[in-house]
């Protein structure tokens, strides 16, 4: 089969099942892994998935925000921005959760796409305030999925309130990965509604490791709503970052990772 031919009908089989394995395509087109990881890595330069440790998946911008009220797969339209840096922060972040672990995944387009790459572990709990990360991951018998109930935040799709607040003291998280809309040079987090921030100091104070997956273009910024200062033993993941801002962060104990 030419390979155009092949990489379509690989197109074809990730938008039926929603996740391919490199044996899988092997055995299918009576190829090499490495012919099949050579497809799968022009298929995502093209934009058209996203690899994954051993597999693929569909590519996030492949999930186009919907303005039709019936659309059962709503996203904000901050998911479809700086799509490339998401990837290889989510893709870094990866190596930081192990099977069998309790983990908290927060709302956020960086976050959601962390979570379309858990698909592989054999066992994973996870907790969400996010809908459209529970929606993602609601089919996957591996993942034992709860997601907070409480009222929705139409601009993130996120659950808040009082309700969502209380629930989190229940669990008892290995790790939590979270997304905020800025960070400043003094090292104070900010995000961009009031509503998200009850949440957030409720996992920051019940959580040990924090893990904040943020891009470059939030660095050194503020917005409307302070959350506090990162503290020692929380870790930055971030796809670019000064000399200056690395070192600022690093003085304050927290560790900085650049994706790569």
């Amino acid at each position: 089969m030419l390979k155009e031919k092949r990489q379509e009908a690989i197109l074809s089989m990730l938008y039926e099942r929603k996740s391919l394995q490199v044996n899988e395509l092997c055995e299918h087109f009576q190829v090499t892994p490495i012919t099949i990881r050579r497809d799968l890595g022009e298929l995502e330069q093209a934009g058209k998935l996203l690899r994954t440790h051993g597999g693929a998946l569909p590519a996030p911008e492949e999930s186009p925000v919907s303005t039709d009220v019936s659309s059962p797969t709503p996203y904000p339209a901050g998911y479809q921005t700086r799509m490339e840096e998401k990837k290889r922060i989510a893709t870094t972040a990866l190596r930081y959760i192990q099977a069998g672990q309790k983990i908290f995944l927060g709302s956020g387009s960086t976050v959601y796409t962390l979570s379309r790459l858990i698909h592989t572990f054999p066992s994973l709990t996870v907790v969400t305030d996010a809908v459209p990360l529970a929606y993602e991951l609601s089919p996957l018998p591996n993942i034992h999925l709860v997601i907070i109930g409480g009222e929705i935040l139409h601009t993130t799709l996120s659950t808040t309130g009082n309700l969502a607040e209380s629930m989190l003291v229940h669990f008892k998280f290995d790790a939590a990965f979270v997304s905020i809309t800025a960070i400043g040079k003094d090292g104070q987090m900010y995000l961009n509604s009031i509503a998200e921030l009850g949440i957030m100091q409720a996992l920051f104070t019940l959580v040990d490791r924090i893990y904040i997956l943020i891009d470059s273009s939030k660095m050194g910024k503020e917005d409307f709503v302070c959350l506090g200062k990162i503290v020692p033993g929380y870790t930055i993941i971030t796809d670019e970052i000064s000399d200056e801002y690395r070192q600022i962060y690093e003085n304050m104990d927290v560790d900085v990772i650049l994706a790569k």
